[in-house]
């Protein structure tokens, strides 16, 4: 499991449901959602799965196991979102 890495990117609002009348920013909790890590991820896993390239590879070398595909295709897209992490930091 990795730490979040990024901060939220579309963070979660929530009001507690006594106080819905009352959206004053002190009844009003903003946390959670997803990390700047797992949006990069779900962009670069997009951009994995339409090259037919890496598509093409990944189906060969699982031989057609489908779970072992989707990790190898889960792994590569959080690898490409650490290099887009660490770009973003310099």
């Amino acid at each position: 499991m990795r730490k979040p890495v990024g901060g939220s990117v579309f963070p979660i609002t929530r009001v507690v449901a006594s106080q819905m009348r009352d959206a004053r920013p002190s009844n009003v909790s903003i946390r959670g959602g997803m990390t700047l890590l797992d949006y990069f991820a779900g962009h670069a896993l997009q951009g994995l799965c339409v090259n037919e390239r890496f598509v093409n590879e990944v189906r060969s070398y699982t031989k057609g196991d489908a779970i072992k595909a989707h990790q190898i295709c889960a792994e590569a897209a959080y690898r490409i979102a650490d290099a887009m992490i660490a770009e973003r930091k310099k």
